[in-house]
């Protein structure tokens, strides 16, 4: 009969028996740290730990870093076997049980520690490594202690529990169990034969407390040896550290400001506190005096700081000068020159200087470093008299001409001394006069010529030859010409008869001539086309014209010339005075020459090819051919006519035939791979000449081909050919010898196609299934050839292996699968090739081992309880003034917040990163969030604004990074209003939004109108009139008076300004020529009577413009 007994472990603090390792259970990063951006810290875990190990991967025993976030480090240490004497090496000490201590055994409840079980048990079996403890478990009593000891563990690490255990007696072998804590097991095993020692493994993860392990037993007796109880301890703690930006300070670049400008250099920055160099705490600072400014700001614990270098530049100084008066068409130069300036005058233009003819006020703006200077000068400007005396004039001789300089309120002065209004003139010269009216002095200057009558000649008549010319020549310096053909340049070239005449005209004046034109024919002279003759042939060339005389280019003077050589020959015939000619090449073309060579012998089938090819010939061949070539085959006389340039030679030749060579290499031949052939050509009389080069009457081969001889006899040749095919013999490749693995198989593969199979068990297929060593081997035969091969099968058992019964892990611990196998190699289903593999993950893990190219696997599952889900959100970012709550909240969860509250939620409005750790069921996880607080933007639009009619402003907005919103939807930085009205904009920047508006008010329109377009006569002017109250006007030519008076054809146009808004008006001029006065041909007179000058015609009233009395020109 069995019963149950224990066998426990305490793993508490020590009873009894010295402890074999120190057993530290917790270190310690210290308190949470933070620091500002740009600095570091150091964490150190405690000194004298074999290993280390961070978050962030690294393993020294310290950590510096300036990154924000949470970071653990962990310090490692083997813990030894913690169990006391578990060999029982100093007998029955340092342990506990209900068993007695005894060393008869054969009473049961007895137990003792000896080296061999049939010492102190008639019926038992077993000898150990020494001492071991012997347990008679026959004992009525189930539960009892068996084995008990206090060990130090350290809580949440895993242990490893090894020992061996006996079956002593022959009867059913004694399980037994582990516990922890008198109630926890975590593990059973069972022994095996009697007296064979088995050792047993298993794992064991501390809970928060201190637990007892305990092992109850049913069945027979049995021995415990070798208790070892062991692991590597991790040691954890976690420390946050929390990175302070840096306030951001920024001064803007350095600033030249001209003297007496102020610059406001501000550091603002929300919740901060400054220091100026000057002691001043106030984020802003107005400076106007050059030096170097700087400021330290402060936020949140951290310090920045930025400087500014100003400096002061003078304003420069500008004088143009007094008011000047100006007559009409003087100028003054204005000088604004400066060193080193800019200049910018009202007219836009950018020069030092300007030259000034017309009225009103200049101003000039100069910039020296920056900085700008002004000054303006009123100029007025005296009109100048009206001076005409007309365009030159010239006169045919004995003409004169009255000039005339009248005008009203003048003074004259002529350059004869003379002093009236009018001037009379005959002889050529230059006449000026000077007017003066107001103290303004205007001329003006005529030029008088007399010019004299042409004097030409076109020569006496003249007699031409038909196709000959004669140029007609009036030339006279300064003239015009009209000859009877209207023509009017100075020569006319003319061929044919008749009478021609010229009018020519020089200063006005014109004279005449003609001449007389007589036209002889030429006489007709045709030599004819060009000739080309054979050679030894000739022409008569022909020159006869009735009453002729000839002359040829070889001094012969006879009609007709015989010619028979190569050359050009040409004649000159004169009839009447007049010489015509002509001329005619004549060629002489060579005979060609015609070699259709020897006469031929050729072979039957043969064919030659007869060649009388000659350049630039035509062919006629016996039978009709007409090419250069003609390819006979049979005996025969073959002739070619052969023509070139018009001339023909003949040649021919006798074609014979011998007799045929006949070769026979017999039919095509099938050899086998390995066997050979003997072709033979023999021919009497012959030579040889194979295709591989060979020249004998026979040849030996024994590979697929094709292969041919040329047998010639007799100066002819014949040939054949034979097709030689080499069947190969089949390819048998059972591959190289093969060992497979205990209980697998092989398949053994000859295929062929065509093929037939014969194995060495008489097995005829292509392939053979094999699962036992030994040497197996076949036969292959394809058309007729065989070929074998053999391959020889060893056997190799398959290793044992075993990852041991399922696990369960919590989230965040690990236990370590062993597959280890002498000899083997390993790969896990990740791919891990190693003998174990650490893993804590839930999941099903399976290895497959490989002894000697065989393999074996096992699995194991692997639960683990999850942390309890930890989720604050996404980082937050609030506008100034907002909160936001964070919530965790997890059913049957605890809480602790970095702030040390304990709710499950937790309301925040400022800056910074708070996290949390949840507890579900002895579980933390933990989170964080980092919470920025953004700044409502800045924005001002500025003050209300009255803007012009038709004119736009730009109401800004401009806010770095932000959006926009505008009254009417616009989304853009800027808004360009034209109309009144009140306008708001909403700024967004980072989520957060500010608003801003005013009211824009539009003036009344500034209304100019210079009236319509207007036509005037040369020599009147307009008066354009844009006057308006209070206004300034700047009109096209830079001119700023009200008015204006113009007397060219244009467009005018002026802007008028008033109360800051401008109006703008053109008109366009139109000024009419007067009209010309054509008095009819020269005429001699003595005196000429100028008309007295006609008053110039009313203008109506035009609104705007005035029409200034004056002269008209005539």
């Amino acid at each position: 009969m069995r019963f149950p007994f224990r066998i426990a472990v305490t793993l508490l603090p020590a009873l009894f028996g010295p402890v074999v390792y120190a057993q530290p259970c917790s270190i310690s990063l210290g308190n949470d740290v933070t620091i500002c951006a740009g600095q570091t810290t150091t964490f150190t875990l405690p000194a004298g730990y074999p290993t280390y190990l961070w978050s962030t991967g690294a393993t020294g025993q310290s950590l510096t870093t300036g990154t924000a976030g949470t970071y653990w480090g962990q310090a490692s240490y083997p813990s030894g076997n913690l169990v006391f004497n578990g060999n029982f090496s100093a007998g029955n000490v340092g342990f506990w049980s209900e068993f007695t201590n005894d060393p008869n055994l054969q009473g049961e409840g007895r137990s003792w520690v000896g080296t061999n079980a049939n010492n102190q048990h008639p019926q038992w079996q077993g000898t150990g490594n020494g001492n071991f403890l012997m347990v008679n478990a026959g004992f009525p009593q189930q539960w009892w202690t068996v084995w008990y000891q206090t060990v130090p563990v350290c809580p949440s690490q895993t242990y490893t529990l090894s020992f061996r255990m006996a079956n002593l007696a022959t009867a059913g072998p004694v399980t037994v169990e582990w516990r922890a804590d008198w109630s926890i097991p975590f593990g059973q095993f069972t022994a095996g034969s009697q007296g064979v020692w088995n050792t047993h493994t298993t794992t064991y993860t501390t809970g928060v407390v201190l637990v007892v392990i305990s092992n109850w037993a049913v069945g027979n007796d049995f021995g415990i040896d070798d208790i070892s109880f062991s692991g590597t301890v991790h040691l954890r703690d976690t420390v946050q550290l929390n990175v302070t930006p840096l306030p951001v300070v920024d001064l803007g670049p350095d600033q030249t400001v001209c003297a007496g400008d102020v610059v406001t250099l501000d550091a603002t920055l929300p919740g901060a506190t400054y220091l100026w160099d000057n002691g001043s705490t106030a984020a802003t600072r107005n400076v106007s005096s050059a030096g170097n400014y700087s400021v330290t700001v402060t936020a949140n614990g951290c310090s920045n700081s930025d400087a500014i270098n100003i400096s002061n530049t003078p304003l420069p100084v500008v004088n143009l000068g007094p008011d000047v008066t100006l007559c009409a068409g003087d100028q003054v130069v204005l000088n604004a020159a400066t060193a080193g300036a800019t200049y910018l005058w009202d007219n836009g233009s950018t020069s030092a200087t300007r030259s000034i003819s017309s009225a009103g006020t200049y101003s000039v703006a100069i910039t020296v470093n920056g900085c700008v200077g002004t000054d303006a000068v009123n100029v007025s400007v005296t009109p100048l008299p009206v001076v005409d005396l007309g365009p030159d004039v010239a006169l045919c001789t004995g003409d004169q001409l009255v000039l005339d300089a009248t005008t009203p309120g003048a003074t004259y002065l002529w350059d004869d001394a003379s002093t009236g209004a009018t001037r009379t003139v005959s002889s050529a010269g230059a006449y000026s006069v000077n007017v003066t009216v107001n103290g303004c002095t205007d001329s003006d200057i005529i030029d008088v010529l007399v010019n004299p009558l042409p004097v030409f000649n076109l020569g006496p008549d003249v007699a031409l030859c038909a196709g000959d010319q004669v140029i007609l020549d009036a030339t006279t310096a300064g003239a015009t010409y009209v000859w009877d053909d209207g023509s009017t340049s100075a020569t006319r070239s003319v061929s044919a008869a008749g009478t021609y005449s010229v009018d020519v005209t020089l200063n006005g004046c014109s004279s005449s001539d003609a001449v007389d034109v007589l036209v002889n024919p030429l006489p007709v002279v045709d030599l004819g086309p060009d000739v080309i003759i054979c050679a030894g042939g000739q022409t008569v060339l022909d020159a006869t014209t009735p009453g002729a005389t000839y002359l040829w280019d070889n001094g012969s003077t006879s009609a007709t010339r015989p010619v028979s050589s190569v050359g050009t020959y040409s004649v000159d015939v004169t009839v009447n005075g007049c010489t015509a000619s002509d001329a005619v090449d004549v060629s002489v073309n060579p005979l060609p020459v015609v070699d259709l060579g020897p006469d031929q012998t050729i072979c039957p089938g043969v064919q030659t090819t007869l060649d009388a090819t000659t350049p630039g010939a035509t062919y006629l061949w016996t039978g009709g051919s007409t090419a250069a070539t003609l390819n006979v085959s049979t005996a025969g006389n073959y002739s070619v006519d052969v023509t070139v340039n018009g001339c023909t030679a003949t040649d021919d030749v006798d074609i014979a035939v011998s007799n045929a060579i006949v070769v026979d290499l017999g039919p095509d031949v099938a050899l086998c791979a390995g066997d050979q052939v003997i072709l033979d050509a023999t021919t009497p009389s012959a030579t040889y000449l194979w295709d591989n080069g060979t020249t004998g009457a026979t040849r030996t081969v024994n590979a697929t081909g094709t292969y041919s001889v040329t047998v010639t006899s007799g100066g002819c040749s014949g040939s054949d050919a034979i097709d030689v095919q080499v069947t190969p013999l089949p390819v048998v490749d059972l591959g190289p010898d093969q060992t497979i693995c205990a209980g697998s198989q092989t398949i053994l593969d000859a295929t062929t196609a065509g093929a037939t199979y014969l194995w060495d068990n008489g097995s005829t297929g292509a392939t053979r299934t094999v699962n036992t060593a030994g040497t197996f081997s076949v036969t292959v035969t394809t058309a007729g050839c065989s070929n074998s091969d053999a391959v020889d099968v060893a056997l190799t058992p398959l290793p044992v292996v075993s990852l041991g019964p399922d696990v369960s892990l919590c989230a965040g611990d690990q236990v370590i699968l062993d597959a280890t196998t002498a000899g083997a190699t390993y790969v896990w289903d990740n791919g891990s090739t190693s003998a174990t593999r650490t893993v804590s993950t839930t999941g099903t893990y399976d290895v497959t081992v490989t002894v000697a190219g065989c393999s074996a696997g096992d699995a194991i599952d692997v639960t683990v309880v999850p942390l309890p889900v930890v989720d604050i959100g996404p980082d937050v970012a609030l506008c100034a003034g907002d909160q936001v709550v964070l919530d965790v909240t997890a059913p049957g969860a605890t809480y602790l917040w970095d702030n040390g509250s304990t709710g499950a939620t937790r309301a925040v409005s400022a800056a910074g990163t708070f996290n949390v750790d949840v507890t579900v069921n002895g579980c933390t996880a933990t989170d964080a969030v980092d919470v920025v607080v953004n700044p409502l933007p800045l924005i001002d639009l500025g003050p209300d604004q009255t803007i012009c009619p038709g004119v736009q402003t730009t109401l800004d907005a401009t806010t770095p990074g932000a959006t926009y919103l505008w009254t009417g939807g616009s989304t853009a930085a800027t808004l360009n209003v034209s109309t009144a009205g009140n306008y708001s904009v909403d700024v967004t920047v980072n989520g957060c939004t500010a608003t801003d508006d005013l009211d824009v008010a539009v003036s009344n329109a500034i209304v100019v109108d210079l009236g319509p377009d207007v036509s005037i006569c040369a020599g009147d002017q307009l008066i354009l009139d844009a006057t308006a109250p209070s206004a300034t006007y700047l009109w096209d030519n830079g001119t700023t008076g009200a008015t204006r008076t113009v007397n060219a054809t244009g467009t005018y146009s002026v802007t008028v300004t008033s109360g800051g808004c401008s109006g703008s008006d053109a008109i366009d001029v139109q000024v009419t020529p007067l009209p010309v006065v054509d008095p009819g041909p020269d005429q001699t007179i003595s005196q000429v009577a100028r008309p007295p000058s006609t008053p110039p015609r009313p203008v109506p009233p035009t609104s705007g413009i005035t029409v200034a009395q004056g002269l008209r020109a005539r």
